[in-house]
């Protein structure tokens, strides 16, 4: 986990006026915006925001746009303190972020709406992830293709 802190820092909301807390935008699943700084969440990845999952009767619906809605819910108004690893490629800031001490990003995981990205987590978030997949919760419901992968084929 060398590669984790370059530098490490907080962002601390003390008020959570509405005002305030709209100045977070939701991006998808696992990016939000706040001015020009765009944070993509550490260690998880939830489905592209055109992705499209089958729910267990057949029916399509559109996973991504839910991820991004329920991101959406759990941060609304509320303030959010984040913690800075580094930055991807796309030059995005990688962050575990949390709402009164409980982390995004697992709670994403937990709610069936993201997946552990094992391949930066190195497992972090692998008994949320089971949690979700045995409940059957959002994109565990019925069938989906693994984000990293809709991007290979579709992106």
């Amino acid at each position: 986990m060398k590669f984790h802190i370059l530098f490490n820092f907080f962002i601390l909301f003390l008020l959570s006026t509405a005002s305030h807390a709209q100045s977070w935008s939701v991006i998808d699943g696992d990016t939000i915006r706040h001015g020009e700084r765009v944070i993509r969440f550490w260690g998880i990845d939830a489905p592209e925001i055109n992705q499209r999952c089958l729910k267990d009767d057949g029916s399509e619906y559109k996973c991504g746009s839910d991820a991004k809605t329920a991101l959406e819910v759990l941060i609304k108004d509320k303030p959010l303190i984040c913690e800075y690893f580094n930055k991807d490629r796309y030059k995005r800031d990688i962050a575990r972020c949390s709402v009164n001490g409980i982390d995004i990003g697992g709670l994403m995981i937990s709610l069936g709406w993201a997946v552990d990205y094992e391949r930066y987590s190195k497992g972090h978030y692998k008994i949320e992830q089971f949690q979700a997949q045995k409940k059957r919760l959002g994109i565990w419901e019925g069938e989906f293709e693994l984000p990293r992968e809709y991007r290979r084929h579709k992106i």
